[in-house]
């Protein structure tokens, strides 16, 4: 094992999933007896080791789809307050995050959770990553088909098989019916999503993509070419699953995903491998409608599918909520809906199943809380990673500086409803820079010698037919000035698109170099 890299090295010494004891054991000693590649093996049960800054861990939790219930949110917010800072932050992976737990506290923490049917397991390193779905599954009007019990199937099935807790590296899989791309399967290791067909807009299928990516090089996963029946759609991740644990590039971290495989083998023999696999062929998909890009994160009051139902789609700025708030919503949820939440993948809340009557009670009791549901916009479409201040891969500080930006942009240019800032500290891209209207990359720069935080600006993102990734506008704008640039881009946008054209749009007509000429300059744009 000497030529194996120290993350698969520790893997073959010790399966991660049996350190449960000697966390447990650790957990008495205290942090300064853990071994670094204890420290590692944590992660498979959702523990992740802040670094010196804090001496403490974050945990993930699981939330398939993004579906919480009043009881397991309440959970959260109680263990956030008598363990954490306090806080906890939604994902965008529709899951939850707590911070600053202590070695001794892990154990309760984890039976605490497991009481109320939430689980850690798998929520970090070499795994499969939490599932995700849209999060109107089951209410939208217009959803083709609700796969909230494959999404609940897949987590189950994932959780109880141990040979596929030792990948090459993490795992994305997003499973979604509801006929759009809302929750970003051309970034998911495996998407799964429903299809109308040409011909019979009635008939619904499921095609598959492969081999996505956001981070530091970004890929577009690649259609499988396949219809999968649904019954059979588990089954075929599994495989897959199986195919990357088989042949993905282990000893080059850089390299171990997906997506690099697919590259190097092709998709038709990555196809031809699962056939063999799973012992058939399945039908090529053709004619299907292909999806429009989802601009929306269903903020704001809808109705559902059910009579007299309605939801109201809250925004969590940058996802952070505290554990009080947790209380609050979980019991709101319990006297004026039915019991459940939903955490969106732009780091946002739905409460559903209001009915009628309540619906002017569920406003009031959101802006007591202090909920601004009638005002979206940048609230609900900026997203934000953890950032410097617990993330020791982060150069930068991240959600305050969201807020700071949210306020100037508001109060100094208007900003269409729908337009998207994803902001993220390191090349790691947890908050999906390259997908975004705006997306910037925390780095470092020096002012008269000192060192500041500072952003690489790119502009452009975009996911519908005509998909591509953002492109690097500005490098390194130290952090003073970023309000000024954005404000800037968007003046410029203002006084040079067309008539009702949208910003991506707008991106795309010009090169970049044009790009930069035309955001550097200061516009004459002045708000109405």
């Amino acid at each position: 094992m000497a030529d194996l890299i120290f993350e698969e090295r520790v893997k073959q010494e010790k399966h991660p999933l049996d350190i449960w004891p000697d966390l447990l054991e650790y957990a008495k000693q205290g942090i300064n007896a853990i071994k670094r590649e204890d420290v590692f093996r944590f992660k498979w049960f959702g523990f992740f080791h802040l670094g010196p800054k804090f001496n403490s861990f974050m945990v993930r939790i699981r939330v398939p789809g993004g579906q919480i219930s009043s009881e397991q949110l309440k959970t959260i917010g109680e263990l956030a307050n008598d363990y954490g800072w306090g806080f906890g932050d939604i994902t965008t992976r529709q899951n939850i995050q707590l911070r600053t737990l202590t070695i001794e506290q892990i154990p309760s923490v984890v039976k605490r959770l497991n009481d109320v049917g939430l689980s850690t397991l798998g929520a970090g390193a070499d795994n499969v990553r939490n599932i995700t779905g849209c999060p109107l599954a089951g209410m939208n009007p217009e959803e083709l088909i609700d796969l909230t019990d494959t999404v609940k199937e897949m987590q189950k099935h994932l959780l109880e098989h141990r040979e596929l807790f030792n990948l090459p590296r993490k795992f994305n899989i997003a499973i979604s019916g509801c006929g759009t791309n809302c929750c970003y399967p051309e970034i998911h290791d495996i998407g799964v999503t429903a299809v109308r067909m040409k011909q019979n807009p009635e008939q619904i299928r499921f095609v598959l993509f492969v081999g996505g990516k956001p981070g530091h090089t970004p890929y577009f996963a690649k259609p499988l070419g396949v219809f999968v029946p649904r019954e059979e759609i588990v089954s075929v991740c599994h495989h897959l699953l199986e195919i990357f644990r088989d042949y993905g590039y282990r000893n080059n971290r850089a390299r171990a995903r997906m997506c690099f495989l697919i590259e190097d083998w092709g998709i038709e023999k990555f196809r031809q491998e699962l056939f063999r696999r799973i012992g058939k062929e399945f039908e090529p998909a053709a004619d299907y409608i292909p999806h429009q890009e989802q601009r929306v994160d269903h903020m704001g009051i809808g109705r559902q599918k059910q009579p007299g139902m309605f939801y109201i789609g809250i925004p969590i700025i940058v996802g952070r909520l505290s554990g009080f708030q947790m209380a609050g919503l979980a019991k709101l949820a319990q006297t004026l809906g039915n019991g459940t939440l939903r955490l969106t993948h732009k780091q946002n809340l739905l409460l559903p199943y209001i009915p009628e009557a309540n619906l002017e009670k569920a406003k009031q009791e959101l802006r007591v809380m202090g909920f601004q549901w009638e005002k979206i916009g940048l609230r609900a479409h900026t997203v934000a990673c953890t950032g410097n201040t617990f993330c020791k891969f982060s150069l930068t500080e991240t959600k305050n500086m969201a807020h700071q930006l949210i306020q100037h942009l508001e109060t100094t240019v208007p900003v269409p409803e729908d337009f998207k800032i994803n902001i993220t500290g390191c090349p790691n891209s947890c908050a999906q820079h390259s997908i975004s209207d705006i997306g910037l990359l925390g780095t470092v720069t020096r002012i008269n010698g000192q060192r500041v935080e500072a952003w690489d600006v790119f502009a452009g993102g975009r996911l519908d037919e005509k998909k591509s990734f953002s492109r690097l506008i500005f490098e390194t704008v130290p952090v003073s000035e970023l309000n000024q640039t954005l404000e800037r881009i968007l003046r410029a946008y203002h006084e040079n698109k067309q008539a009702g054209e949208p910003f991506r749009e707008f991106c795309a007509r010009f090169s970049t170099e044009e790009l930069k000429q035309l955001f550097s300059k200061e516009a004459s744009y002045i708000p109405a």
